[in-house]
């Protein structure tokens, strides 16, 4: 907050805002201008009927549920109130193991796991992550696999396994090599 003038509770300059980004709590002028940007995000994007809200995507410390669910609640409760014609899904995402916890927060439509490299050894993690969690009534996402991925025959089948075991995906930076593109239209 030495370089804001604004009092917004933000850190000093010589640190990176992490945990303070996340004590909504406990620093009201922070979380007043958190707020105001997400109503002002909704504002501006509300008109597209694509847009999934995601409150958060790699966050590396401070993985309280809270937070999430904090903005999960105030996105749904806030497009309800100001927009009620134009419902949207709410998303969150991580690859920590606090992602569990999502299952159980109402305001959230979507679990957006991230998996590392672990699905380019064995596809079927895959489909035990996603089979496993049916029961929880979200839907699932695996979301930036695929990271230098070269070979279709790599990524092809984590692709598939994913689709049939009724998850859905986003490729992240496969190789062109690796025909992401062919792969997706093929599963279309």
């Amino acid at each position: 907050s030495d370089l804001n003038i604004n009092h917004l509770e933000t850190p000093t300059h010589d640190k990176d805002g992490t945990p303070e980004f996340y004590e909504y709590a406990t620093r009201p002028n922070l979380r007043r201008q958190q707020e105001r940007y997400v109503r002002k995000m909704i504002d501006e994007t509300i008109q597209f009927p694509n847009i999934i809200y995601e409150i958060e995507n790699e966050h590396w410390a401070m993985n309280s549920p809270d937070f999430g669910q904090h903005y999960a609640k105030f996105v749904k409760e806030y497009i309800a109130r100001k927009y009620p014609d134009s419902p949207r899904l709410v998303s969150y995402s991580s690859l920590l193991p606090d992602l569990e916890k999502y299952y159980e927060i109402t305001w959230v439509d979507i679990v957006n796991k991230h998996f590392g490299n672990d699905a380019e050894r064995d596809p079927g993690v895959l489909n035990e992550y996603i089979e496993t969690r049916w029961p929880l009534g979200k839907a699932i996402n695996i979301d930036e696999f695929a990271n230098g991925v070269t070979d279709p025959e790599v990524l092809r089948p984590m692709c598939w396994t994913i689709m049939t075991s009724g998850g859905n995906f986003h490729i992240e930076d496969a190789a062109e090599s690796a025909q992401p593109f062919g792969i997706c239209e093929n599963i279309g």
